[in-house]
């Protein structure tokens, strides 16, 4: 039987765990060889069909937990939370790429002040006004 266990990371840096104790299992409920655990065939004829299996108390409770958990109004509020968490992501990640910019900005105006370079050709490169570059340089 095959089981596979994904951990939520980075796709930039596999290496980074997002550590928010969130993971994904997958089962091979189609299986049906001698292999499969006992007890779990009727898990996985569940899973495949989402009918209930009257003799086995585990499925009975899981199948009525689905049932009030499935409901057209569940679902819209779990959409509703999903759409504004997207929205506060991208506002986040908007933000911090303004953020970075600016920094760079500062970060080489800094660096042509510190060649003694032209407050104005600074500008000019920059982007940032003459009052800003001074007020860089006078920190």
């Amino acid at each position: 039987m095959s089981v596979y266990k994904f951990d939520m990371r980075c796709s930039d840096k596999l290496d980074l765990n997002l550590g928010d104790g969130n993971c994904t299992i997958m089962l091979n409920t189609a299986y049906t060889g001698k292999n499969v655990p006992e007890g779990l065939e009727k898990l996985f004829r569940y899973i495949r069909n989402m009918e209930c299996c009257e003799d086995d108390q585990l499925i009975t409770e899981i199948h009525e937990r689905v049932r009030e958990l499935n409901t057209a109004e569940r679902r819209q509020v779990l959409h509703t939370l999903d759409d504004k968490l997207n929205e506060q992501y991208s506002a986040g990640f908007s933000e911090g790429k303004d953020a970075g910019y600016s920094e760079g900005k500062e970060s080489t105006a800094l660096a042509m002040l510190k060649e003694g370079l032209d407050i104005m050709l600074i500008s000019r490169v920059t982007g940032l006004s003459k009052e800003e570059i001074e007020e860089l340089r006078d920190r």
